[in-house]
């Protein structure tokens, strides 16, 4: 997410986990494009194209070298980091959160 959307808009998401609307979320990097639901499928099918047409070996390599640092950070600090994760995510008081937020939604 850092690599997307910078450092403080990142770190703004992950401290406050706030919901946001699409064009917020267009306007930080997040999204491609915000459109009427109607067009929705048909955007989808057209982007899925695209990324489909472009040459295999290419898109690979682009990927690879999007999450090579990613993946890297991962290995080194993954398990802590998941293991702080999990404790936070599966506390008694996050969880009661959760499920009110699940309410609203």
């Amino acid at each position: 997410m850092r690599q997307i959307l910078g450092d403080r808009a990142a770190t703004e998401l992950n401290y406050y986990g706030e919901f946001l609307e699409a064009k917020q979320a267009q306007k930080i990097g997040l999204l491609d494009q915000v459109c009427p639901a109607e067009e929705l499928d048909q955007k989808a099918i057209e982007k899925a194209a695209d990324l489909a047409s472009l040459p295999p070996y290419g898109f690979t390599l682009i990927k690879a070298n999007r999450v090579e640092e990613i993946q890297a950070r991962f290995k080194e600090k993954g398990s802590a980091k998941m293991a702080l994760f999990l404790d936070c995510w599966f506390n008694p008081a996050v969880q009661e959160l959760l499920k009110e937020a699940a309410r609203k939604f």
